[in-house]
């Protein structure tokens, strides 16, 4: 994590995590609006299947990117604009290196959207779209505490992006989101605890 922080020395940084599908379209019109305000910024693209990386690679490419892909062991150096990162077990690292990530599966009718609270619980700000899934509380908590930001089409996403791009603008969404996740899982322990002394108690009858 180190060593790519360093290698991305300060670059604006985005993520799309998990994404598929017509999600791939919306995604890369939307980091070619933000591109036009900072011509530094770098997409990291994590998409839905390993094996959707070499087609996707090759499309971005075509349609004039600078592209690096992660298993190939290509680095994102300065002059790549856009990332691959097809290597699943990485997510992490991407959600810590980059302040603001889409979550996957919001913009499509057909893919599970990815767990919001994973990129919030590690310092990321939340962009995601209307279509929740299983995950439908942990976004509506999220939304309640203004701890992300909710986007439709991809010039609403190019705009939470620039948005996104003044480093206080991503801190404050990022704590807030930090704090929801904080504070959920203390409701959670709490619940449990309840639940705990509840049996003890019946147990004990």
């Amino acid at each position: 994590c180190h060593d790519l922080g360093e290698l991305l020395g300060g670059r604006p940084v985005w993520l799309a995590a998990e994404v598929g599908g017509q999600e791939l379209d919306i995604v890369e019109a939307a980091h070619r609006k933000a591109f036009r305000s900072a011509h530094r910024l770098l997409l990291i693209i994590v998409p839905r299947k390993d094996e959707d990386a070499d087609r996707l690679s090759a499309r971005l490419e075509k349609q004039g990117w600078q592209v690096s892909q992660r298993s190939t062991m290509a680095e994102p150096d300065p002059e790549v604009q856009i990332c691959v990162a097809d290597t699943e077990e990485e997510l992490g690292l991407w959600y810590r290196l980059a302040p603001a990530s889409f979550i996957g599966g919001t913009l499509a009718q057909d893919l599970e959207p990815t767990d919001p609270f994973a990129p919030a619980t590690l310092g990321s700000a939340v962009l995601h779209g209307p279509q929740f899934g299983r995950s439908a509380s942990r976004f509506a908590s999220l939304d309640t505490h203004s701890a992300s930001l909710l986007v439709r089409n991809a010039e609403e996403l190019g705009d939470a992006v620039i948005t996104l791009l003044a480093p206080d603008k991503a801190a404050s969404l990022a704590q807030a989101g930090w704090a929801t996740t904080t504070e959920s899982a203390h409701v959670v322990e709490r619940i449990a605890e309840s639940n705990q002394e509840i049996t003890d108690e019946t147990d004990g009858v």
